[in-house]
């Protein structure tokens, strides 16, 4: 498939630009279209609805991280989306992926890493491009928001309330967590889940 016009976000000039370049060099004759905030982001994508693809610095001024990608493919669900990020930890791929987007690529990617995975993700493949192998836990998207409510200090009904489950399956959720990160309680796994990039303050 080919790209006939291509959105990219990203705050930084100099990486913006070089990801211009690297776009054009495999989609020669597609419009590149640009922004440096999430509110203009949001506006070009108004502007231009036959967008072929977005490429998204989850790290965009104007929203907070994975708020802006969960409303932008809330707001576009067919449009394919790839979130490009220097967090590369394992984990910080798994909550991106979890929110349904198309791609994570590194920002340490290797130029030609990049190309192909762009190229792949218009092919309609998921594709994740990094260059961390540590091994951390892997957690299923109910885990990610169990843990993410119990960094706001959350009770276990509180959880189950919001989740619409049951306080013996939050339990569970919660002990599956201690264990994964080889801690003894709640307040352990979450520092233990911020200090290893489980969860993006």
């Amino acid at each position: 498939m080919m790209a006939s016009k291509i959105l990219i976000a990203e705050d930084h000039d100099l990486y913006r630009d070089g990801l211009r370049h690297l776009v054009m060099e495999i989609f020669p004759d597609a419009k590149i279209v640009e922004a440096s905030d999430f509110y203009t982001a949001s506006e070009q994508l108004i502007l231009h609805p036959d967008l072929s693809l977005l490429i998204l610095d989850i790290q965009l001024p104007g929203t907070q991280r994975l708020d802006g990608v969960k409303q932008l493919r809330s707001a576009y669900p067919l449009l394919p989306i790839v979130v490009v990020s220097a967090l590369e930890m394992g984990p910080n791929v798994q909550n991106v992926m979890a929110l349904g987007v198309n791609g994570f690529i590194a920002k340490s990617a290797k130029k030609h890493e990049m190309q192909e995975g762009l190229l792949a993700i218009l092919r309609g493949e998921l594709v994740t491009v990094t260059q961390c192998h540590d091994q951390l836990p892997s957690f299923s998207p109910r885990h990610l928001e169990t843990l993410e409510y119990l960094t706001q200090g959350l009770s276990n009904k509180e959880i189950a309330k919001n989740l619409g489950i049951s306080d013996i399956t939050v339990r569970q959720y919660v002990s599956d967590i201690i264990d994964h990160l080889g801690v003894e309680n709640r307040t352990q796994a979450v520092m233990a889940a911020k200090k290893r990039g489980i969860i993006i303050d």
